[in-house]
């Protein structure tokens, strides 16, 4: 299995956690005996926990695809000089007919 695969497996897991965990603290704090304002004490406290969490799990998923981001770039790097040079040409003749049509134009209209 390639690594590309092995991180997305990684990171599709870790969504899901999260995704679970805050499902369960909320329904868990929501349907608990409590009084209004413990529950919302204790909501508010379990979003700050989840918040970081989560914070934490953005952090650990960037350091995770940093690599391969590096990776796409180094290979497309080639790619891109390649097709900035295959269109140079294009975009130098494309910018003499634009002159020489503005040249025909306005001569045209000096007459």
């Amino acid at each position: 299995m390639s690594d590309y695969v092995v991180e997305k497996n990684k990171k599709g897991f870790l969504w899901g956690a999260l995704a679970g965990l805050a499902a369960g603290i909320t329904l868990g704090v929501l349907f608990a005996p409590d009084e209004g304002e413990n529950t919302r004490r204790k909501l508010k406290e379990k979003s700050k926990k989840l918040k970081k969490e989560a914070q934490e799990a953005v952090g650990e998923l960037a350091e995770a695809v940093e690599p391969w981001v590096e990776e796409m770039q180094e290979k497309l790097e080639p790619v891109v000089a390649g097709i900035e040079e295959a269109v140079e040409p294009v975009q130098e003749k494309a910018k003499k007919v634009v002159q020489q049509t503005k040249h025909r134009f306005f001569k045209n209209i000096k007459r």
